[in-house]
Formats: C-alpha cells, structure tokens, sequence
C-alpha cells in the first residue's frame, strides 16, 4: 500500500474505530485544540492502563498467595500433635563404647569415664584422647546405634481418650540430628498398620493421650528428651528449648491449645518461590527424610556443610548411603566447625517455611495425687476446640487476572475483545477497499 493511501486508512480507522477519544484527534472539523487535548487525555489515559494492567500481572506473579483468619469451625479436623521422646545415649551405648575404648587401647586407658565423657553435649562426639586410638567410623556408628530405644522398655501403657492402645504399634524410631526418637502421630515416621486415629472434630470432641513409662525409663530420665511438636517438625539441635521436656520423675499433666493454618486446593498450584512455603511432597530435593520440612531441610544442609568442610558427617547423625561417617579425626574438624559458629548460622535462610502444621501452645504441671506404676508418666489434653485458624489462598486465579485487566482496559480506553477483532477487519479487508 502506498504511504499515502495508508495514512489515509489510519485516519478512517481512528475516525470509525469503537475505542474512546481516537476520533477526535483526527477529526479535521475541531480545532487544533481540541485535538491537542484528545491526544493528550489519550496517552494519559492509555499510561494509565498500561501501568494497571501490569500491576495487576505483577501482583499476581509475584504476590499470589495470601493468609486469612478463617472462624467457621464447625467441621474442622484438628491434628494432635506430635510426641517425640529422643535419646542420643543410654547404658548399653555407653557399655560398647567402653568395650571399644579397652580393645583398641589395650586396656591402658580409662574405658568406662571417656566412654561418659563421650557423650556429654560439650563433647560434640570428639576426644582427643581416643583420637589416637584409630577406631574405625564405623565402630563409632556401631556404639550410636546401639542407642536406638526398645519401645518395650520405654512404655507400661497407653490411651486415647481413656481406651488403651498398642504403644509400640503407634511410636515409630525416627534417626534425628538429637539422636533416636520415638514419634507418635508424626508425618516423617507412620506406623505400618495404625490402629488410632489422632484427630480431633466436632464429633469426637475429646483429645486425651496418656502413658506411663518403665521404671528403666525412669532411671534414665536425665538422658531423654521429649519434644512437643506439630506433625511436620522434625527435633533438631535448633529447636525451641519451650519445645522441650527434661527430667520427667512424677507424672507430668500437659494442657495445650492448637492454633492450625490449612491451604485452598489452588495453593499447591503455586510454585513453593512464590507461595513461600512448602509442602511435605514436594521433596525433589530432600537428602535424609522422605518428605519435606523445614527441620529435615536444615538438617539437610548442616549434613552437606560437614561434607563440604570435613569430607564426613558426624557418626551422630542420620545417615545416607554414600555419604562418608567420620572417625574422631573428622569429628574434630566437625568440633571446630561448630564452635566457629558455621552450623544453622544461615541455615533457616535457606530453608522455606512448612505450607502446613498448627501452632501448639501448652503448659505442664506436676500432677501430685495422679496413679502410676513407675509414678512417671504423661496426661496431655487439648483445653478446647479451635475456633480460630489461619487459612492461606490464592488472591488471584488466572480468570481473575483476565477479568481485572479487561476491566482496566475497558475503564481507561472502552477497548473490548471486539476492538480487537475490529482492527483485524480494517486490517484484512478495509485496508484492501481503500487501497
């Protein structure tokens, strides 16, 4: 088309086209003003669509998930929490070590007191003592494993809701950065054939667990930990020491309350980046457990820094095929690395938080007149429903997007889908008539 012949099918386009103020810049029977003044509305107009339109695009890229309080509790399902009762030593550990420590030394050192101080928490697993023994990593694996709890000998009884239940059929053994727990209701560690069902609604309203503990753990009491967690933690070294029970020599009552977060079926829709969050199944990249929290993620990367630093892990730690477990050579260099502070320095930077598990507040006291075997045990329950969660969703799905920005382009210009479809026409078929 000759330039003059396409400027003159511009001008009827502008002259008989259905978006907003396009006639009047070209319409020759207004003064030069007035076209002055639709061209500048015009582009005024169209910036400020421009700069919705792309609002509206960023928000939903960038800000697509957000959290609410959600108070229509008449049919939720409240988890119970998760139990975790964790050793990183006992007895028969300790003999081992004992046993190793008289082998290799050849009787000449003090067997049973390293094989104590072996253990203590300011040790980190490192004497320089046995440095120069040369036991073999996996002597070192042999003693820990040997901390690995009997469930037998940790429960005399337990109960839901004043039914009693199998204990070893529901605490699954979980290897963690603290040592070997025992976990009931947790999502890192299920039972093959779970014979409870650990939820709370407004059915079954109630939430009572109790058990009591055997006489040996009891006397071992000074080396245990119990963790109060919600379903996705995993106990680590980091862990909130409000988390934590120690000493439990009578019987202990645990009064709790539980505050949830849940996510519409569109969150998950969402890439975890965005979101900033994720959820147990998205492990593509998980090293020691199945599934993905935000614990077993720091977990993860504090493993990956011994490897980086010392060419080894500690023999304390949960283990991977082909990872390499340190003798007390490498348990030194890990020693060191503590100290300077490299371990969960910037490990939670990394990690993103979970997409689910309640926040748990609870309190203990000590119940004077309650009966037990041992006199050791635990009575936890929940003070009351929920009646108030938060609840993260999709601010904007894909339609919403296309109805928010159809109505910008149509606020600031009258622009629809046939403005479209009309500049096609004049396009295909006007242009050639005018040609």
């Amino acid at each position: 088309m000759h330039p003059r012949n396409l400027i003159g099918w511009l001008e009827a386009y502008l002259k008989n086209s259905n978006i907003h103020g396009l006639k009047y810049m070209v319409e020759m029977n207004y003064h030069w003003t007035e076209r002055l003044f639709w061209v500048i509305m015009c582009v005024l107009s169209w910036y400020a669509c421009v700069a919705t339109v792309l609002s509206i695009n960023r928000n939903f890229v960038e800000k697509p998930v957000a959290i609410t309080v959600d108070t229509s509790y008449l049919d939720w399902q409240s988890p119970f929490p998760t139990i975790a009762i964790c050793s990183s030593f006992n007895q028969a550990s300790k003999e081992f070590a004992a046993s190793l420590i008289n082998k290799y030394s050849n009787k000449s050192l003090n067997a049973h007191t390293l094989s104590e101080q072996l253990f203590l928490p300011s040790r980190m697993g490192y004497l320089k003592r046995l440095e120069k023994l040369n036991i073999p990593a996996q002597d070192y694996v042999a003693v820990y494993d040997r901390v690995e709890p009997n469930c037998s000998e940790t429960f005399i009884g337990c109960s839901w809701n004043g039914k009693a239940f199998n204990c070893c059929n529901e605490f699954v053994t979980l290897h963690t950065a603290v040592g070997y727990c025992q976990m009931l209701n947790s999502k890192h560690a299920k039972p093959a054939n779970p014979a409870v069902d650990f939820s709370v609604n407004r059915t079954h309203r109630y939430a009572q667990l109790s058990f009591d503990f055997t006489e040996r753990f009891k006397k071992a009491n000074s080396d245990i930990q119990i963790f109060f967690l919600n379903n996705v933690e995993i106990p680590t070294m980091s862990t909130s020491n409000n988390k934590i029970l120690k000493n439990i020599e009578r019987v202990v009552g645990i009064d709790f309350n539980i505050l949830d977060i849940v996510n519409e079926s569109g969150v998950r829709n969402t890439p975890p980046d965005k979101r900033e969050c994720r959820f147990p199944e998205e492990n593509e990249d998980t090293l020691i457990y199945k599934l993905y929290s935000f614990d077993g993620c720091i977990t993860d990367i504090d493993v990956l820094r011994m490897q980086e630093t010392c060419g080894c892990i500690s023999y304390a730690y949960p283990r991977k095929t082909g990872l390499r477990v340190c003798n007390m050579t490498g348990m030194r260099c890990i020693g060191e690395y503590r100290r300077e502070g490299q371990a969960y320095s910037s490990s939670s930077s990394s990690c993103l938080p979970d997409c689910e598990g309640a926040s748990v507040d609870w309190y203990t006291y000590e119940l004077i007149n309650e009966e037990s075997t041992t006199g050791s045990g635990l009575r936890m329950r929940m003070l009351s429903m929920p009646h108030m969660r938060y609840q993260r969703y999709v601010v904007r799905s894909l339609l919403d997007v296309v109805v928010a920005s159809g109505s910008s382009i149509g606020l600031f210009t009258g622009a629809s889908v046939l403005s479209v479809v009309e500049l096609f026409y004049w396009l295909l078929f006007r242009r050639r008539k005018s040609g």
